[in-house]
């Protein structure tokens, strides 16, 4: 109690606190940086890397917008285009260098933004569209810059663009520096109000160890990217590589996050859930702070974050909110029009194919998750001209063709994509109250189905397999649709639903069997999930109508589709739910449908409810279910200060 340093802290005048103080906004009793009480008593290292913020001296911030004019003269408008990433490692920059994020240049670089924002028309009007070149040779000296799509010729834009060249208002798409000053590839703790802590920091920039970090990278790019192409395999696989020019810290942190959803690593594979729910939050993090100004890898990572499931939220979260914040930004940087090798524009080829495959893989994905929850889709036939994807927009850019993207598969997936787009159409509030659906209408919905199977080739690979598993979730819908049925009979869209709900499970049952679970995207489990229902409804009319042989093979269904979710619940935590939820069914039913002396009481309604639903345990199925922990999650958490190093 005599002790200096006591009487210190008692009276001490508080004027600096640790990092773990000052993130829990706790007073801190440290006194010249000697280990404070609270580190002591939680047994952690009292550190005090955070620096003082230094303010922002007008001398500085004139210097610096002179320095900004000046390169802008130097090469217009196309200093802010340049990427500090190839003079970047893993880890931190050289503190003697000032980076963009720098705490002391760090208002310039709103003064900067704010000026962009006030002359940014006007730059693109005299530089970009004062380009005449049909192609982009201006910028080949900047390894990225930002693409203006000018859109429809309703725009204002279009017709300011016209005034000075009439020739460019047929061009969509315009080359532009970056209207946000660039990032460098480590988030800096002082340059964000989001990120004030070095350990958040450190998170972000952590990776699984080496062995498991490069097992990630290549279960994805070996069962996830053949069927959503949306990277370019040979330029990551080489940043990757380099730890000079690492890939975007977003998109890699999105990559090993859909490739923890497929990887066989025993680390993985012990704690999966775990290790995805890790990786998401550092990947969504970085997105929530935009620490990414290239609109194109924003989309790739909300694409790559449908392979995870956060929570319950189906509405501001997981597959749907994804699906329609890639939309978002797709739509804003014109993904959705026509980028094929006939249409007029400067673009570059290879961001061409890349913008192709990315659009064609987001429209499956949002018209699948539309065709799930039942709401309306944000994609829409009449609002895009982007032509079918060709096997040239396969070639990655070193212009070799990709072998690994399933391109028959993406096409034929596509095609039902585009059924299930007009399902949805078709059974929105707005064509039913306002133009009720013509029988011609409806029709050619099952025309086009009965094409497409007849079309299809039957095979055991996956490919076929969850092609045509998507084919009958298509039919099920659609056959339960009231406005189908009254065209061609209830009982002939009954028998149809049974057929497919069947179809369903057989080739679910294929996949287990060649254990082919791991590679089923979020949609499979709604297929699942269709195909239960309608077993649970033939179940339920065998006990109507007292049809014991019925009952018990539909019963014999519905056990083999609880293995079935099982299964996938290994990689899907809401197939879990679906497996409770018809596992209490299933119990409750056998119990009614079969007594001591066999088949019993099969007219009788399924205990006090017709559906039985109202005897389940709701909150046992909807209970919150902990994460499993790793056995050692020090893994998980390395700071590599290079890629090629562990």
């Amino acid at each position: 109690m005599g002790d200096a340093s006591e009487s210190l802290r008692t009276g001490r005048k508080q004027m600096r606190s640790c990092d773990d103080c000052y993130r829990r906004k706790v007073r801190c009793d440290s006194v010249n940086q000697e280990p404070c009480r609270a580190c002591g008593r939680a047994r952690i290292e009292c550190r005090f890397t955070r620096q003082w913020k230094k303010p922002i001296r007008t001398r500085n911030r004139k210097a610096h917008r002179e320095q900004h004019e000046q390169l802008s003269r130097s090469e217009p408008g196309l200093s802010d285009a340049s990427s500090p990433s190839k003079d970047l490692t893993m880890v931190s920059s050289d503190s003697s260098t000032i980076s963009p994020s720098h705490p002391d240049v760090v208002g310039s670089e709103i003064i900067i933004s704010q000026d962009l924002v006030r002359s940014g028309l006007s730059q693109f009007i005299s530089i970009s569209i004062g380009v005449s070149s049909s192609s982009w040779d201006v910028f080949d000296q900047l390894e990225r810059v930002r693409i203006a799509y000018i859109g429809t010729e309703v725009t204002n834009l279009t017709h300011l663009i016209d005034l000075e060249h009439s020739e460019a208002a047929r061009v969509l798409h315009h080359p532009y520096p970056h209207i946000k000053p660039p990032l460098a590839w480590r988030p800096d703790v002082n340059a964000s109000d989001n990120l004030r802590s070095p350990n958040l920091l450190q998170d972000l920039c952590s990776f699984p160890a080496k062995d498991v970090r490069d097992d990630l990278v290549d279960s994805f790019f070996a069962y996830i990217h053949p069927y959503l192409p949306i990277i370019d395999e040979f330029e990551f696989r080489n940043r990757y590589n380099d730890p000079q020019n690492p890939p975007p810290l977003l998109l890699l942190q999105s990559v090993l996050l859909a490739g923890a959803h497929a990887s066989h690593h025993p680390r993985v594979a012990q704690a999966r859930s775990t290790v995805m729910a890790v990786l998401f939050r550092r990947a969504k993090t970085l997105f929530d702070m935009r620490h990414e100004n290239d609109r194109m890898n924003l989309v790739q990572a909300a694409i790559l974050f449908t392979w995870h499931i956060e929570n319950a939220d189906s509405v501001s979260s997981n597959s749907w909110y994804w699906s329609g914040v890639a939309c978002r930004i797709a739509f804003g940087i014109g993904m959705h029009r026509d980028l094929s090798r006939n249409s007029l524009g400067r673009f570059p080829k290879n961001d061409r194919r890349l913008y192709r495959r990315i659009w064609w893989t987001l429209f499956q994905i949002e018209s699948t998750s539309a065709l799930e929850h039942g709401r309306p889709s944000m994609i829409h036939l009449e609002d895009f001209d982007q032509p079918l994807l060709e096997m040239d927009d396969l070639r990655d850019s070193n212009e070799i063709i990709n072998s690994k993207i399933r391109f028959e598969y993406c096409c034929r997936k596509t095609e039902l994509c585009f059924i299930a787009l007009e399902v949805s159409r078709l059974s929105s509030p707005g064509v039913i109250a306002h133009a009720h659906p013509s029988p011609t209408a409806v029709q050619s919905v099952n025309t086009r189905l009965l094409a497409w199977a007849r079309s299809a080739i039957s095979c055991n690979d996956y490919e076929s397999l969850v092609l045509h598993i998507f084919y009958q979730t298509i039919v099920i819908h659609w056959h339960r649709a009231s406005m189908n049925k009254a065209l061609i009979g209830k009982e002939q869209a009954l028998d149809i639903c049974k057929g497919a709900s069947k179809s369903i499970l057989v080739n679910f049952e294929s996949l287990a069997t060649q254990d082919l679970l791991f590679k089923c995207h979020f949609f499979e489990v709604i297929s699942l999930t269709a195909a239960a229902i309608q077993t649970h409804q033939e179940i339920q009319s065998a006990f109507e109508q007292g049809q014991a042989l019925q009952a018990i093979n539909a019963l014999n269904d519905l056990d083999r589709t609880l293995r079935i979710a099982k299964g996938l619940s290994e990689y899907w935590p809401n197939a879990e739910a679906v497996y409770k939820l018809f596992k209490g069914l299933f119990d409750k039913l056998k119990a009614s449908a079969i007594d001591e002396d066999g088949i019993s009481g099969m007219n009788q309604p399924f205990g006090n409810h017709e559906n039985g639903l109202g005897d389940i345990n709701w909150h046992e199925i909807l209970a919150y279910q902990p994460l499993e922990e790793p056995v050692n999650e020090g893994w998980l958490n390395n700071l590599p200060e290079i890629m090629g190093e562990s």
